[in-house]
């Protein structure tokens, strides 16, 4: 179809994280305040170039949560649960790398978080039919 791209979409940023007794824990290591959380299965979608309103890129950090329990006794663990998760759980956050996603904004005020570069959306709106034929009426 002319005017159209498929884009990809693997995940999300978050900014907590859950812990293993169902409470949330805010993100933050590194100077940053989220996370890349990746889908269990990509998502494909089509769009219409001519529909994109505005799209800018954005980095988020892929990291390892590691969470391991504390040697407390149970009683302090019921005890602390839901209270003070910091003596109940270390918990160790590593960068492992950084992912370079692009914000698509459409008119009808949808946003996608996708995989393709700012490059890749620029390219496609600039070689798009509706566009081209604007640019033969502007000469």
């Amino acid at each position: 179809m002319i005017n159209t791209l498929d884009i990809t979409m693997t995940g999300h940023p978050a900014y907590e994280f859950r812990l293993p007794n169902g409470d949330w824990r805010f993100f933050y290591a590194d100077g940053f305040e989220f996370f890349w959380k990746p889908y269990k299965k990509p998502i494909v979608k089509t769009i219409n170039l001519v529909n994109v309103e505005s799209f800018e890129p954005f980095t988020y950090p892929l990291v390892n949560i590691d969470i391991k329990d504390k040697p407390i006794s149970k009683f302090k663990k019921f005890w602390l649960s839901g209270w003070n998760n910091d003596k109940l759980y270390s918990i160790d956050i590593k960068v492992v790398g950084m992912k370079t996603v692009t914000k698509i904004s459409m008119r009808s005020k949808e946003t996608f978080i996708v995989d393709e570069s700012v490059e890749c959306i620029k390219n496609a709106i600039d070689a798009c039919v509706w566009n081209a034929e604007i640019k033969e009426d502007l000469k």
